[in-house]
């Protein structure tokens, strides 16, 4: 059973909700993408890719996401489409670095816009589940402006703040995973990006055939970060939290590889509402995850030197043994 006939089994519809689509919702949804509905939201549709006709459904709105309801906000719309944002860019503090030019701004716009709590009403949504907010700068705002009944129904939240000031009053990382940490949210995962250090002068103050090397070797600082964050089991463990919730943490956690805190969750899924056979269903995916990583010489962050397939073979039934005898002590 792959993970799609396991989410269908569960009947599961993943309403996925991606504010700031250009390039259309980065994230790989894999083997969910079929079960999941698909609302994006991009004022700028200068770069925005169409959803492809892989979702269940899948809807496209060229509007902005504020924190509060609101008929039209300014916009900002800057040389790399993928800068523009609500929050004016800050010159002062971009000028030190390689990418300044991304953030002039070409021209400013009144752009329709909604806030979060609005597109579930007007998009027939009963909740939100996986949350990307790429919102350049206003992540944070945009969540905190989340009623607390559809704020504790987001399971997955993608967000991408920054480490230095590239927009006016921009919440910066530290503050986010404070603030997310607070609303019983687990980081799953970071990336850095890294950019050169060096203003436009500087190059310009260089001998032009020494332009290139000092690019390449130049050292690259930290400027921004996209985290992904799960719920916490002590917060899924409140006997308020839906097991629907509790099923799509588990499901999200197979997709992305978290097997231990999809096999924790299913636990407390039969702890809580006595499904046995969930919890021995994602043991199963758990197994059949890990056989197939083993198979292809995948470690749990991606591919590994390939392993000889004899020895690939001798540890998939080493790994087969242990699964079976640890199955038939829990049944």
């Amino acid at each position: 059973m792959g993970l799609q006939n396991f989410a269908e089994k569960q009947q599961l519809d993943l309403v996925v909700v991606d504010i700031g689509s250009s390039g259309f919702f980065q994230s790989d949804l894999g083997e969910l993408q079929s079960v999941s509905t698909m609302v994006g939201f991009d004022p700028d549709v200068r770069d925005v890719v169409q959803p492809s006709s892989g979702f269940r459904r899948a809807i496209l709105v060229p509007k902005a996401v504020g924190p509060v309801p609101a008929g039209n906000l300014k916009f900002f719309l800057t040389k790399n489409p993928l800068c523009s944002s609500l929050l004016p860019p800050d010159r002062e503090a971009l000028r030190s670095y390689e990418f300044q030019e991304m953030f002039e701004v070409e021209r400013e716009v009144e752009v329709s816009a909604t806030d979060l709590n609005s597109v579930i009403v007007d998009y027939d949504l009963k909740q939100i589940d996986w949350l990307k907010v790429d919102a350049q700068g206003a992540d944070l705002k945009l969540l905190q402006g989340l009623t607390t009944t559809n704020l504790d129904s987001v399971t997955c939240v993608e967000l991408e703040p920054g480490i230095i000031n590239a927009y006016k009053g921009e919440d910066l990382f530290p503050v986010v995973q404070e603030w997310m940490q607070a609303q019983g949210f687990w980081l799953e995962y970071i990336f850095v990006q890294h950019y050169g250090r060096y203003s436009k002068a500087t190059l310009a103050s260089l001998p032009e055939a020494q332009v290139p090397h000092f690019q390449k070797f130049s050292h690259r600082s930290p400027t921004a970060v996209g985290v992904r964050y799960l719920r916490t089991l002590e917060y899924l463990s409140d006997a308020q939290r839906p097991k629907r919730q509790l099923v799509v943490a588990a499901m999200v956690g197979l997709h992305l590889g978290q097997l231990g805190y999809a096999l924790e969750v299913a636990q407390l899924i039969e702890q809580r509402f006595g499904d046995s056979e969930f919890r021995k269903d994602v043991y199963r995916m758990a197994d059949k995850s890990i056989q197939n990583k083993l198979l292809v010489g995948q470690g749990a962050n991606g591919p590994r030197k390939k392993r000889p397939f004899f020895t690939r073979l001798l540890a998939r039934a080493r790994t087969w043994v242990t699964f079976e005898t640890e199955r038939k002590a829990q049944t």
